[in-house]
C-alpha cells in the first residue's frame, strides 16, 4: 500500500508530465522510460509480467521508492507510463508527420 506522501508524488508526476515539465527519455530496456528530478533523483517507469511499476533512486542508484501499479488504486502509475512513453518516443511529432499534407 502506498503512503499519502507517495500518493502526492504520483499526483505531481502525472501533472508535471502532462504539463511538459518532466522530460522522459527511453532507456536501453524496452518499455522503460526515465527522468531526472532535481539533478539527484532518477525515476524509471516500466512494465513487466506483474504490470506497470515506478522506481525512484538516488545518485548512488539506491532504490528509494518502488510502486507497483497494483498498489495504486487510481491508476496513476498507468497514466504516468502512458504519458512518459508518449513523451519519450515523441509520438505527437510522429503523428503530425504522418498526417501532414504533402
Amino acid at each position: 500500500m502506498i503512503t499519502d506522501k507517495d500518493s502526492t508524488f504520483l499526483d505531481y508526476l502525472v501533472t508535471a508530465t502532462n504539463e511538459g515539465k518532466i522530460r522522459w527519455q527511453p532507456t536501453a530496456t524496452d518499455d522503460q522510460f526515465t527522468a531526472s528530478l532535481k539533478g539527484k533523483y532518477n525515476v524509471v517507469i516500466g512494465t513487466g509480467r506483474a504490470g506497470r511499476w515506478l522506481r525512484m533512486s538516488n545518485v548512488r542508484d539506491q532504490v528509494m521508492l518502488f510502486i507497483n501499479s497494483d498498489d495504486d488504486p487510481t491508476d496513476r502509475v498507468e497514466a504516468i507510463f502512458d504519458a512518459a512513453r508518449r513523451d519519450a518516443l515523441d509520438v505527437d511529432t510522429a503523428i503530425d508527420e504522418i498526417i501532414q499534407d504533402e
